[in-house]
């Protein structure tokens, strides 16, 4: 009764994870006035897939009440596939085997008794990705809404690459935080401070707020990004590429679905929920890529220069080797963007460093070769 009572006084969501919190506090605190160690698994983070040949990051803790935080040589972390992977708090792999693996981290405290924590993740060759085919396709405006950066028209040549089926969401983002921390390239990886971001730190450690583990992530910076897809063994999509993987194959459409102009049934976008949405909850295109348009902005490798298709090859395009005023490519809109935004020919761009902007996120690529 008094706990329903607190809920009613808190409705918002902030306060509902503080309850959480509390919560779970003190079913941690029950814990430890038991027997056994309370045992943590840090990273990965629990429902993450990884491609076969990425390394995964281990990371995980055990306390007990009479010992305290116990030695890496108590902590023994096994594979319902592998067997026992490795002892001790940190430590990484990229030699796991492809499949569902339920990972258990097991504690032994000085008096024998043990305590377990489990998760279940992923590991599959090109896990999550979509094979976008070697070929040429017209980039650039084709309806009545171009701008003058999306001008003019030109072929471009593209080889054959995988990328993400789905954005990344906060799930993974905050594995890779909790890992490498919020510094990349000596630019913050997230936007932290950010007081509606939902991924918060806490003693070190990186969570996600409750319901919003499988949104795509937020408030990420271009550097941001760009580490994470190298710290799993792939990079950002150049602008091309997102334009190329955007059109699913329809050669001089407006949207990734077709002509029709988008409502709320077609993507995430202004005016329709003012919030992110799980990926995947929209239909995908034609190459079963999902919230190509709308959710979050995603970034692109390259610089922006405006009058870049004036002189951009045609075989295989990486941008400008600098940027106007220093901005990065942003493609694709978000869940505050109208519908001039949602074209898979629109171009935006803003500063690399920057972690402010509500609505900014990212997928990744992977060369075939």
């Amino acid at each position: 009764m008094v706990l329903r009572s607190l809920q009613c006084r808190i409705p918002t969501r902030k306060g509902k994870i503080m309850i959480k919190k509390i919560l779970h506090l003190i079913s941690l605190l029950l814990f430890l006035a038991g027997c056994k160690p309370a045992v943590s698994i840090l990273s990965p983070i629990a429902g993450t897939t990884f491609d076969l040949e990425a390394t995964v990051p281990f990371i995980g803790s055990a306390v007990d009440l009479q010992d305290g935080s116990l030695a890496d040589d108590s902590l023994v972390w096994k594979s319902n596939i592998d067997g026992e992977i490795e002892t001790g708090n940190t430590f990484s792999k990229d030699d796991l085997s492809e499949g569902t693996h339920t990972i258990t981290l097991a504690a032994t405290n000085s008096q024998g008794e043990t305590g377990t924590d489990a998760i279940t993740i992923t590991i599959g060759e090109s896990a999550n990705m979509v094979l976008i085919p070697a070929g040429e396709f017209e980039m650039g405006c084709q309806d009545d809404e171009c701008k003058d950066d999306e001008l003019p028209v030109h072929a471009v040549y593209l080889d054959a690459l995988y990328i993400d089926k789905y954005e990344v969401t906060n799930r993974q983002y905050a594995s890779f935080l909790n890992t490498y921390g919020n510094n990349c390239d000596e630019y913050s990886c997230y936007g932290e401070e950010v007081p509606y971001g939902e991924i918060e730190q806490a003693n070190g450690i990186w969570t996600v707020d409750s319901g919003y583990e499988d949104h795509p992530a937020n408030y990420v910076t271009w550097y941001g990004a760009s580490e994470y897809c190298t710290s799993l063994g792939k990079r950002l999509p150049t602008e091309a590429e997102c334009e190329k993987a955007s059109r699913g194959g329809l050669e001089g459409k407006k949207y990734p679905w077709g002509d029709t102009e988008p409502d709320c049934t077609y993507a995430n976008a202004y005016g329709c929920l003012d919030d992110t949405t799980p990926v995947g909850s929209y239909s995908p295109n034609d190459y079963g890529l999902y919230d190509m348009a709308g959710n979050v902005w995603e970034w692109a490798s390259d610089w922006y220069d405006f009058y870049y298709y004036e002189y951009s090859p045609y075989s295989n395009p990486t941008g400008p080797d600098s940027g106007s005023l220093f901005y990065k490519v942003l493609r694709g809109g978000g869940w505050n963007s109208n519908s001039a935004h949602l074209r898979s020919a629109h171009r935006d761009h803003y500063y690399p460093g920057y972690h402010y902007w509500a609505g900014v996120g990212f997928r990744c690529v992977k060369d075939t070769q």
